[in-house]
């Protein structure tokens, strides 16, 4: 499965159809295909040499799945990092990472706006390719990183869509978990690959239990994926 091509398939098929939903923000399949490939041309231009990783800071914005996608057709793996995340945490991890470059969802839209034109043509990647860079906890010590293949998210995906045979495309899929928590790569690929659309809670939402009834309330979610509490 290539995933990249799986998700761009939809901004080509259906660019109108709702792949995130952020707070008041939304996202669609074809701006995520022309944003991401625009964010991956800048990158290509600056970055340098090499395959460090690239990490990309914020929390719930569309940005960041413009972020993963784009890095990774620039080649390189990326390094998902919340900014709830004590900033002791993020030191860290930026120190352990040698980052070859970190995004804000700020500077993802500043790149994407001066992206150069053109045919932009991407690096071809390999199954065993890092993917993504998970850090743990660092509760026993200092965060240690975590790579996934390409491979071993495709395997993943496989087994979840095999076995979850109710998810045929057009599921609206909670995500609750930050991006750099391991929780959220099932609710995030799995509404990607399918089509689907991603509801993210944000930290407000989870502050306010009004907000929340209202944010699950008008979400339509049919797939939910969290800890029972």
């Amino acid at each position: 499965m290539d995933i990249p091509a799986s998700i761009d398939r939809w901004g080509r098929e259906t660019p109108d159809r709702v792949a995130h939903v952020s707070g008041d923000s939304n996202l669609t399949y074809g701006e995520l295909l022309r944003h991401s490939d625009a964010l991956a041309a800048s990158l290509l231009e600056t970055l340098p040499p090499g395959d460090a990783p690239v990490m990309v800071l914020g929390h719930k914005q569309p940005e960041m799945l413009v972020g993963f996608l784009g890095v990774l057709k620039a080649g390189r793996a990326y390094i998902p990092v919340d900014t709830s995340l004590p900033a002791t945490r993020i030191a860290q991890i930026t120190e352990s990472a040698q980052c070859a470059a970190i995004l804000t969802p700020t500077e993802i839209s500043e790149r994407i706006a001066a992206a150069p034109h053109g045919r932009r043509e991407f690096p071809a990647r390999t199954p065993g390719q890092p993917h993504y860079i998970i850090f743990t906890s660092g509760s026993t010590g200092t965060p240690k990183g975590v790579v996934i293949s390409s491979r071993n998210l495709a395997v993943f995906l496989r087994w979840m869509l095999d076995e979850q045979d109710f998810i045929q495309g057009g599921e609206v899929f909670l995500n609750q978990a930050p991006f750099s928590f391991d929780l959220s790569v099932m609710d995030l690929y799995l509404s990607l690959v399918t089509g689907g659309t991603l509801v993210s809670l944000t930290k407000d939402d989870v502050g306010s239990l009004k907000r929340l009834y209202e944010t699950l309330g008008r979400s339509r979610i049919t797939t939910w994926e969290s800890t029972p509490s």
